[in-house]
């Protein structure tokens, strides 16, 4: 409260405090671009050799993953003889390529002669290992006597040794599998594995000492980067905090007072807030008193004070909901008419005005608002939870106060033990058509 009012002694702090920070600010994003700047130039260099990095670990992947697929599936087709693990075999080969994919981008990857020499030998591995997986095949084909126009040329083309070709069918079979689980087989894997770690260690260790040296420069411009974003932080924090407290979080409330219909209450120190803050509470309390007048009239007839149709039928959803034992009464003033055509209508409206007041004064609760004028001479009263036998004492009641007035009023009712039960029209039905016995009545008493 004490720093809303320093505040408002000088308006135009708010505005000054504003342009400050946002100056700083400016300075702070000045610094980390130019500190950005020399970060990238050193930083870019890094990028390529972790891209580098990235790229062998890709091929070293792909490389572990075409090979175990190979193997997989020639050892596969070698133990059962399904053709679908050839095809799955040559799918790998010919088509997804990862093995020899990987091959021929580590022949690309510029190294030392060394280097290059242990890739020379994988690849050379590589080959002759393809070729004892085709050999395997041949075999695996004729033992399961599967159609050579199955068979892909890799492996159609095949010759076996005399030996091999004598074999029988469950020797060709072990024969097939024992090449492909053989020392020299395994033998042959782990030199290509160990021939491409070897190179890509070798290329990689030159990578490395230059991105020691650049990695330094980068951490030298982070650092100033680093003490430039947190004064950045620091004035975005406050800024925020300033904001939040002394603009945003009112304006927040506000908002939700203005959606329920209260009032609001705004920082002093604004006078633009204060301003709005107390047009709007004005405004809010003199459009309350116009609603409920607005209301009142809306729902009130005129001439007696009773509640007008509208009010009737507001009252009678406010039943249904609730439930519950229900007695309607309908009133219908007599010789209202003859009042009109013998006196003028001046006489008829106090007619009607003596009749709501006895209705009003015999039925009436919590100022009256459970009776109705529901037409010209018709009124209408609710009472909730009375039987049939209290509405009589209420009839006998109400027959003694017009008696007083000088007035004839026809009254009928009909008690409802559930009101949800029956419809409105129903009830109203029922209690009409005691109202008209009521009136016939009445015409023939003097």
């Amino acid at each position: 409260m004490q720093f809303n009012r320093a505040i408002g002694k000088r308006q135009f702090n708010l505005k000054i405090i504003m342009l400050i920070i946002s100056g700083l600010m400016l300075l702070f994003c000045a610094l980390m671009i130019g500190f950005a700047v020399q970060e990238r130039h050193y930083n870019e260099r890094s990028i390529e050799l972790s891209a580098r990095h990235m790229k062998y670990t890709d091929i070293a992947t792909g490389l572990a993953q075409g090979s175990h697929t190979l193997t997989e599936e020639v050892r596969l087709f070698a133990e059962t003889g399904y053709i679908e693990h050839l095809r799955n075999y040559f799918k790998e080969a010919k088509e997804d390529r990862n093995r020899d994919k990987a091959m021929t981008m580590l022949a690309k990857i510029t190294a030392t002669e060394e280097a290059a020499a242990y890739i020379d030998a994988s690849m050379n591995c590589s080959i002759r290992l393809m070729d004892r997986e085709y050999y395997s095949m041949r075999l695996t084909s004729l033992a399961y006597d599967i159609p050579e126009e199955v068979l892909p040329i890799e492996v159609s083309g095949v010759t076996l040794s005399e030996e091999d070709k004598a074999l029988s069918v469950e020797d060709m079979k072990d024969k097939a599998r024992t090449i492909l689980f053989d020392r020299e087989y395994m033998d042959m894997k782990r030199r290509i594995t160990n021939g491409t770690s070897r190179f890509l260690d070798a290329v990689q260790e030159d990578a490395e000492k230059e991105y020691l040296l650049l990695t330094q420069k980068v951490e030298y411009y982070a650092h100033l980067l680093q003490i430039s974003i947190f004064g950045l932080t620091i004035l975005i924090v406050f800024m925020t905090a300033f904001q939040y407290i002394n603009v945003i979080h009112p304006i927040a409330v506000a908002s939700d007072n203005i959606r329920s219909g209260k009032s609001i209450k705004m920082p002093l120190f604004l006078e633009e807030t204060e301003a709005l803050s107390t047009a709007y509470n004005k405004l809010l309390s003199d459009n309350a008193a116009l609603v409920e007048k607005l209301r009142v009239s809306a729902e009130t007839d005129a001439l007696t004070g009773l509640g007008n149709r509208t009010a009737y039928n507001i009252f009678c959803k406010k039943l249904f909901t609730a439930g519950g034992k229900v007695t309607l009464f309908v009133f219908d003033v007599n010789d209202l008419r003859v009042m009109n055509n013998t006196h003028g209508h001046e006489d008829g409206d106090k007619l009607l005005k003596i009749s709501a007041d006895c209705i009003a004064r015999t039925f009436g609760e919590g100022d009256a608002k459970n009776c109705f004028r529901i037409g010209g001479d018709e009124f209408a009263a609710f009472l909730c939870g009375r039987d049939a036998h209290e509405a009589e004492a209420y009839i006998k009641a109400f027959s003694a106060e017009i008696k007083r007035e000088g007035v004839k009023v026809a009254v009928g009712y009909y008690c409802a033990e559930d009101v949800t039960k029956v419809s409105l029209h129903q009830i109203f039905e029922e209690a009409d058509k005691m109202m008209y016995l009521d009136k016939e009545r009445l015409k023939t008493t003097v």
